[in-house]
């Protein structure tokens, strides 16, 4: 079991971008930076078919875990008042499983 941090593709207006995808499997943890951008600025992209599990984050407002699935491409944009970890190791991260192996991107929008 591997701790996968995503890179965030930063986005500028009416300029194209390369997006860095991670890999993951079943067994791995997948961490998305949060810090930095509104909700509304930041998308989670997978890429394969698998069960996606957005983890319930540790403040007042994280009470449960989001579940979905993806046949093949998947996008997601998440409250970080219900995900975004807020103290401990991972303070600004959202994190995430899947069910199989599956690759991953954060883009943040300008």
């Amino acid at each position: 079991m591997a701790n996968i941090n995503v890179k965030t593709t930063r986005l500028d207006l009416n300029e194209p971008a390369e997006i860095t995808f991670s890999s993951a499997t079943a067994s791995d943890t997948i961490y998305f930076d949060y810090d930095g951008a509104g909700d509304e600025k930041l998308v989670m992209l997978f890429k394969g078919a698998a069960n996606i599990t957005i983890s319930k984050g540790n403040s007042i407002q994280g009470v449960v875990n989001m579940t979905g699935s993806s046949t093949t491409e998947a996008a997601v944009r998440v409250d970080s008042g219900r995900f975004k970890n807020v103290f401990g190791s991972y303070t600004g991260k959202v994190s995430a499983t899947v069910s199989a192996t599956t690759s991953v991107a954060l883009i943040q929008l300008p």
